[in-house]
């Protein structure tokens, strides 16, 4: 007589036998990262990392929420001109704001100075999270916080007359955001793409509402271009982080660790745990079986990030984000060898498919916010836009930006502009993550996401536009 264990061992054998691989190997895949692999006890004290978090310790003084206060109350000063000295005499502010926001400048100056240091020194990056029990980095959140400080500082020297010092002071933002990039994860990536687009957004802002030399307008556009060029991008993130992955995982496999995770009484890695050590060798996986799905998974992942932004990527990446919920969880333990690796990778890879995106998007904003300034500059010089964007070479740019959605030049359109434009007598936009011609449609110059108030079903603009002024 058949007993119920041997009915059960042959199911298993039949489910196992129709199970498929849940990743194959990308053939020349870079799993390995083009920096070496540094831990964060290898940088010294004169080191740029340890410097930065020297520049980023902003004084208790520092009231972070009055300098955002500050800092949108500057942006949001009648256009077309700044006053001359908001900080001044009948500016912005009474006389005692006035000098509550020369006194936080004054305070965290210091800090400014030492950051301009860190954004130039060679070999700035960030340590790579091998360890899975070591704590977050706190470099993204220190350039956060610099970001904001140097936010204030370059409207205070804009409102003085020192433009080049204003963007000095936002060139260095994006050069510290793209120190995160090197070395760093996914959130390393996030966080530099925000802080990056933000300066951006600043420097489009002062340029178009006040009369800048076109000398320097030409030597901040050719700046932006070669700063865009030193990030490292999301591929590299992926590979930073394959070893802390594979660390990881290795952990979820350990009798001990679910034995701690018990004791500890975190349930949700105890009962993740519990289904990787039984129900992941039933389906056939094992420890080294998940090591090496993980490796081809990287490999995939960084092949994705390293192609061009085009629809077929967009495509795999909005299947992966698809696949990081219950439903598809489930099924993978129905069709898949090592379900339970699957499961892991999936989660871990949570934050690449809006980093991608937005690596592709930052791309967007540094060069036509290169190529605004440009304009700006040649305007200045025969007091006419260009006619076609290839006037601008050589003089003012070695080349047309090409939009990263399409491959193809910027759409440049002068004379009859776009009605929700306004009244100005050029622009140009990037068709952004959408791959559609949309004509030049927003609400906001430089920003992917439409102004505030919106529906988040609607957050981000059809296109990516950069205009002389404001959207009426």
């Amino acid at each position: 007589m058949v007993s119920i264990w041997s009915i059960i061992v042959l199911l298993i054998g039949v489910m196992n036998a129709n199970r498929l691989p849940w990743v194959e190997p990308v053939p020349g895949a870079r799993t390995a990262p083009l920096r070496p692999i540094v831990s964060i006890d290898e940088f010294g004290p004169d080191s740029p990392y340890r410097l930065l978090l020297s520049a980023g310790d902003l004084p208790e003084t520092y009231d972070a929420v009055a300098v955002s206060d500050w800092t949108h109350r500057l942006r949001e000063i009648p256009w077309p001109k700044m006053p001359p000295d908001p900080f001044g005499q009948g500016g912005l502010w009474d006389a005692r704001t006035s000098a509550q926001v020369r006194r936080a400048l004054d305070a965290v100056e210091p800090n400014l100075r030492l950051a301009r240091r860190v954004a130039i020194m060679p070999g700035a990056r960030v340590p790579s999270h091998v360890d899975p029990s070591a704590p977050l980095d706190e470099a993204p959140q220190r350039v956060r916080d610099l970001r904001r400080a140097l936010t204030l500082s370059a409207y205070r020297k804009e409102g003085g007359g020192d433009y080049a010092g204003a963007f000095g002071e936002l060139l260095t933002i994006i050069r510290l955001s793209n120190m995160l990039t090197r070395g760093g994860t996914t959130i390393h990536q996030s966080t530099a793409q925000v802080t990056t687009s933000i300066a951006l957004i600043e420097i489009w802002r002062i340029a178009a509402r006040n009369r800048i030399p076109s000398p320097l307008l030409r030597k901040v556009s050719r700046e932006l271009l070669e700063v865009g060029r030193q990030a490292d991008s999301p591929a590299e993130a992926i590979r930073n982080v394959l070893p802390h992955t594979l660390a990881w995982s290795d952990m979820h496999w350990d009798p001990k660790f679910v034995a701690k995770a018990w004791q500890m009484g975190t349930g949700q890695a105890t009962s993740y745990c519990l289904k990787r050590l039984g129900f992941t060798y039933l389906a056939g996986g094992t420890p080294a079986g998940t090591r090496r799905n993980i490796v081809a998974f990287s490999g995939q992942l960084a092949s994705w990030a390293a192609a061009p932004y085009r629809p077929e990527t967009a495509k795999r990446l909005a299947w992966l984000k698809g696949q990081s919920n219950r439903k598809a969880y489930a099924a993978a333990w129905i069709r898949f060898r090592d379900p339970g690796g699957f499961e892991f990778a999936v989660s871990q890879a949570v934050l690449f498919p809006a980093v991608v995106q937005g690596h592709a998007e930052r791309t967007a904003l540094l060069r036509g916010t290169t190529l605004f300034l440009a304009v700006k500059a040649y305007e200045n010089d025969t007091g006419r836009p260009p006619a076609r964007l290839a006037d601008l070479v050589p003089r003012y740019l070695e080349a047309v930006p090409k939009d990263p959605f399409d491959g193809k030049p910027f759409r440049y359109v002068t004379g009859k502009v776009p009605k929700l434009w306004g009244d100005v007598t050029w622009g140009t936009y990037s068709i952004a993550s959408d791959f559609r011609d949309d004509g030049g449609k927003a609400t906001a110059v430089g920003s992917v996401y439409h102004r505030p108030p919106v529906s988040p079903k609607h957050r981000k603009n059809p296109d990516i536009v950069w205009i002389p002024k404001p959207f009426p």
